[in-house]
């Protein structure tokens, strides 16, 4: 599916209607990207359905299986879903069933990550983290006696596991794949955390049903978080997709799924660190180091940081030569640094600081009789047209004499 596609079907609208197609996704809890099918899967809790999104952007029903479905992860062609006490795995090229993986003793299995290396990790709801070995088959508690894990994230840069709990003031934590070492990694004010994701650079995405919001945390957790989304409701697992830089936020509570664009120009930079959201400048270049970047900078090379423009000519007042007179072109003959269009009075043509039949006689003169050109070409412009000629006079004149409106060479 064509990238601009994707972005006008998806996130101007921003799918804020619980009907997608003709099929209803009535509590959405997880989502996820099949990059190598170019194809979007939702869990919906409430009809124990997995959907899936077309590169047409019809939504069809993927496989129903009582009695829910919640956390995925795929790992090569293969999908993996947690069904409360046991795992399914579906293949994604043929689109069957291809296994499932029963976790005695399990509460309510809840979300999945894969480390790459042919281990699953499941959090869930009975106070217990588990590892599976995909082709053995073979399930482990790796971690027990935590309250209410949800959220679970492979973070390869440093080979562990980041898990966060649905409970009051949620840590988020980390673990050695073997469950050893179990550590907060930071202390949060917010209240149910559900899903984590990264993105491309490494920066961890969090949902928090206390607040109703997404924040982002970088990598090393050393930073404020920033919030990403709010006003939400029920915000559960949600999932970046790397490819595209679209975070997809399942709202449980409202029958919901937005697709949250973050890089609005497509420049590899995400909006909320791009000095220009909005123009494409991946470099980031930022000469006068006053926080625009010059792709989008009024004056790129005169610090603005608020990029005044009290003329609204597109030039900054930080190196417009005319501050408060409209003049996008900065037409400044003598190159004296005060643009033309504000250093000659409207009309005087003569530039001799009055406007009076001097000036008719001189615009005379430059149009048919080879007279001198005006000292500014916008001054001699009285109607505004761009252009001088007859018509010029003929304002002058009707001014002067004939009580005709003032001259106004904007």
């Amino acid at each position: 599916m064509p990238r601009v596609m994707i972005k006008l079907c998806f996130f101007i609208l921003c799918l804020s209607s619980s009907l997608f197609g003709q099929v209803y996704i009535l509590h959405p809890e997880s989502a996820i990207y099949d990059s190598a099918r170019d194809r979007y899967f939702i869990t919906d809790v409430q009809t124990a359905s997995i959907f899936e999104i077309d590169q047409n952007n019809d939504t069809t029903v993927y496989y129903t299986s009582p009695p829910k479905f919640l956390g995925m992860a795929i790992v090569d062609d293969t999908l993996y879903v947690t069904n409360v006490t046991q795992v399914l795995s579906f293949n994604l090229v043929t689109d069957e069933l291809h296994r499932v993986y029963p976790f005695a003793g399990s509460l309510e299995l809840n979300d999945i990550t894969s480390d790459g290396a042919g281990y699953l990790y499941v959090t869930d709801a009975g106070q217990k983290i588990y590892k599976l070995n995909i082709d053995e088959g073979t399930i482990s508690v790796i971690l027990s006696g935590v309250v209410l894990p949800n959220g679970i994230l492979y973070d390869s840069i440093y080979n562990r596991l980041i898990y966060c709990t649905f409970v009051d003031n949620a840590p988020i934590k980390s673990i050695n794949l073997d469950g050893t070492y179990d550590s907060i990694l930071v202390s949060t004010p917010y209240a149910n955390l559900d899903g984590l994701t990264e993105d491309n650079d490494g920066n961890i995405y969090v949902s928090s049903w206390g607040s109703n919001a997404v924040y982002r945390y970088d990598r090393e957790f050393a930073e404020q978080p920033v919030l990403i989304a709010d006003n939400l409701a029920g915000p559960a697992d949600i999932f970046f997709d790397r490819i595209h830089n679209i975070l997809i936020i399942p709202n449980f509570k409202v029958a919901q799924v937005i697709f949250m664009d973050m890089d609005s120009d497509d420049d590899n930079v995400l909006d909320i660190d791009d000095n220009c959201p909005d123009t494409p400048n991946s470099g980031q270049v930022d000469s006068d180091d006053d926080g625009p970047g010059d792709a989008c900078d009024n004056c790129p090379y005169h610090h603005n940081q608020g990029q005044d423009d009290i003329d609204a000519d597109g030039v900054g007042d930080s190196c417009d030569n005319c501050i408060d007179i409209y003049n996008p072109g900065q037409t400044d003959l003598d190159q004296d640094e005060i643009g033309d269009i504000c250093q000659y009075m409207c009309a005087d043509a003569t530039d001799d600081g009055s406007v009076n039949i001097l000036d008719v006689t001189f615009i005379i003169n430059y149009l048919y009789k080879d007279g001198p050109t005006p000292q500014s070409i916008w001054a001699s412009d009285p109607n505004g047209d761009s252009s001088i000629n007859i018509l010029d006079v003929t304002y002058v004149i009707n001014y002067l004499y004939k009580d005709g409106p003032e001259p106004d060479c904007i």
